[in-house]
Parts: structure tokens; sequence; C-alpha cells
């Protein structure tokens, strides 16, 4: 059902820059020398998001039987092309009058199915923002990680696709029959709550090839800002991979700003 997701990006606003926060504990080091490198992304599977609410699959499914006709006798012509237009209203014709439509059983079995094909897609997600102190906090480990810098190319597949969240102030659910697969999609993928606002989040979603390890182009790597509170030994070694690369990146570090709550991103001498 969700093979494809229609942007819902403002024109006027369109991202220059990306970022992503990262902590270099444990594997974070590990993800970030493959990232720095040998330009690898990892794309992980919704099921893995840190919301709740986010990427689940809820619709309504209320609606009078005749709506449901027209819904399922479209449904029956593209899973039973091979079939007559007698035959196709005999299959809705049955539907209808045995009220399966309505059981909350089939509809849980809907949901599941579409909810297993939510969790096979990709999911990379990016932010506009990159001196934001609550995502150094929750994604960098306290200040102490990086955050990387990509330039959104139209050219580059997976950075040049991204998606912009929306944040809403109450909860709403998709129809199964009165929305369209796009507002569908976009209501699972691309609607979080307004508390996640502060994020300015954006998405880059693989429904091709899953989740997994992907590769970007080399030059959409522009920079890598260190945290204010990066371990030396950390630092170094972001360094060093930096001056490995066969494409130069800009290094800049987070500092607090001495006038208020606010960090400074300055490029690193």
């Amino acid at each position: 059902m969700l093979s494809f997701i229609m942007p819902n990006s403002e024109p006027n606003h369109v991202p220059i820059y990306l970022y992503r926060y990262m902590s270099l504990n444990d594997a974070g080091l590990l993800y970030a020398e493959r990232i720095i490198l040998h330009n690898e992304l990892y794309f992980t599977s919704p099921a893995n998001v840190n919301d709740p609410f986010d990427c689940i699959v809820d619709l309504d499914f209320s609606a009078p039987d005749n709506d449901w006709y027209q819904y399922l006798i479209g449904l029956s012509q593209r899973l039973q092309p091979q079939l007559s237009e007698n035959k196709h209203e005999k299959w809705v014709d049955s539907i209808i009058k045995s009220g399966k439509h309505k059981e909350r059983e089939i509809q849980s079995l809907i949901l599941g199915d579409l909810q297993n094909s939510v969790h096979s897609i990709g999911l990379l997600c990016l932010t506009e923002r990159n001196n934001c102190i609550l995502m150094w906090s929750h994604y960098a480990d306290s200040h102490s990680g990086i955050c990387l810098e990509f330039a959104n190319y139209d050219s580059e597949p997976f950075i040049g696709a991204p998606q912009r969240v929306n944040y809403l102030p109450v909860y709403t659910k998709a129809h199964a029959i009165y929305d369209h697969i796009y507002a569908q999609a976009n209501r699972i993928f691309l609607s979080k709550s307004k508390c996640w606002e502060y994020e300015a989040e954006w998405r880059i979603i693989d429904h091709q090839t899953g989740h997994g390890v992907k590769y970007f182009e080399p030059t959409v790597l522009k920079g890598v800002i260190l945290g204010c509170k990066i371990p030396d030994a950390h630092e170094q070694l972001i360094l060093k991979w930096v001056s490995e690369r066969k494409y130069p990146i800009i290094v800049y570090k987070a500092k607090q700003s001495p006038d208020g709550f606010n960090m400074i991103i300055e490029k690193l001498s």
C-alpha cells in the first residue's frame, strides 16, 4: 500500500543543510567512522523510533455501506483484475452482507499487515537545527558527541529527498477509505505530536531497499560539529578521520553562549 510517499515540503522552505546528531559511545563511534571514512549511513526500521506514537498505523474504518461498496469494488478491480464486472459485484456483495468489513478482527488484520509493511521501510531522521541544546543532550550524549552536516543536493538519491515532519496539536487518524494513500502515508510517517516540534525534523524514507546500510556521495558530507563536552580522545579521533578523507570537510565546535541559553557553532582553527 505505502509504496511511495507524497512530498509535503513547502517549496520556499527546503534547508540547504541537514544535520544528524550522534553519540560516540559504544557502537556510535563505529557508526561515526563508517560515515566519515566510508560514506555510509544506516537507515533504521520505523519499529526502532523513540516515540511510541510515531510510525504507528491507526486508521478510521467508520463509513456507511454504500461508501464501503464503492471502495471494495475498486479494491477488487485492483487485486483481482481477471474477474468480470459481475463477479466483482458478487464478491463485494458477499462481504457487505456478511458484515466482514466492520469486524474488528478483520480490521486488526488489515492494520497488522500494514504495520509490518511500515516496519520494513528504511528511515533516516535529520534536522535543520545544529544548535539545539535539547537535541545535543538527547541525541549526542549530553553534548559529548558530534553533529554531522549534510548538503541537501537534489541530485543525491537519499539526502536530496527529505520530507518535513508535521507537528500536530491533536491526535488524528487517517481514514481507511476516504483518505488517499498520500494522506495515509503522511499521517503514518510524517506526523508527530507538537511536543516534538523543537526537533525541526526532516525524514528520508526508503521504501525500495528498506532499512540497512546505504552509501552517499562523499561530497554530500560538508562538516562535523564537535560537542562542547566531547572527550579529548574522541576529538582527536574525529580529527584524524577527517584528515584521512579524500574529500575535505569543515570541523566546527559547539560552545555555550556567554549571554544566554544558546549554543554557538564556531569553525575550529
